[in-house]
């Protein structure tokens, strides 16, 4: 087998360059609201967490 084969387990960084503006403005968004303390966008979570889990 060649030295330089590599079989990558997991590429980390390709969904995470596909997904980053949309990551960013998320982000962006509840840093300048606060919105990761309370609010609408925790109870938002909840609600599709809790769908997605089926509780």
């Amino acid at each position: 087998m060649a030295d330089n084969f590599k079989i990558l387990f997991l590429d980390a960084v390709k969904p995470l360059v596909e997904l980053q503006e949309e990551l960013l403005t998320g982000f962006r968004g509840a840093l300048r609201t606060a919105g990761f303390v309370a609010g609408p966008m925790v109870e938002s979570f909840d609600l599709e967490f809790a769908q997605f889990c089926g509780v």
